[in-house]
């Protein structure tokens, strides 16, 4: 459970490393006060534009690799909508100037940093999936329920991350890859 999606989570973080450097966090906590909000998995940020990146290690079950509708809409639901979620918190309270940031050091001590989040005009929001996820762009267009077009993520798996992440050396490139397969999601 928790060490398979932590595992998973540094996977990721290191995929996007290689094209972000030091602009690159992983396990950012949100903190207002002294409530935790939410937290980002993988958060990436380069000039004026940040992708966060949540992270789902939930494969799918075995009903939904044979077709049943239900299985595959509640799979969806688990490991897309859970992650959507939480990317749209991290999106609202990232920006926020009353909250502050933290990450856990391996001794799990909380530390607080400074993000270059001045900055940013732009947030785009990334779900990577680490299971096998067949048909997952299709399942996006058809199953993902939402009315506001701007805040859909780029929902990916881990294996196509790779793949970007082999092509798209340049954090500008790869960020401009991101907003585009956003706008262009239904195509």
């Amino acid at each position: 459970g928790v060490l398979i999606g932590k595992t998973h989570e540094t996977i990721v973080y290191n995929l996007l490393k290689t094209v972000f450097g030091e602009q690159c966090w992983q396990g950012i906590i949100i903190q207002k006060g002294k409530n935790e909000i939410t937290d980002i998995d993988v958060l990436c940020i380069i000039g004026s534009k940040a992708i966060c990146i949540q992270v789902k290690s939930k494969k799918l079950s075995e009903k939904s690799k044979t077709g049943e509708y239900e299985s595959i809409t509640n799979d969806f639901k688990n490991s897309v909508g859970a992650s959507y979620k939480q990317a749209i918190k991290s999106k609202t309270y990232l920006k926020d100037p009353n909250v502050k940031y933290y990450q856990k050091d391996e001794q799990k001590i909380k530390h607080l940093i400074e993000l270059p989040i001045q900055e940013v005009t732009d947030i785009y929001l990334m779900c990577v999936l680490c299971g096998e996820y067949d048909g997952l762009a299709h399942h996006v267009d058809y199953l993902f329920k939402t009315n506001e077009q701007t805040s859909l993520p780029l929902v990916c798996s881990i294996f196509d991350l790779h793949l970007v992440t082999e092509y798209l050396k340049n954090p500008y490139d790869f960020t401009y890859y991101v907003k585009q397969r956003i706008e262009t999601w239904k195509f």
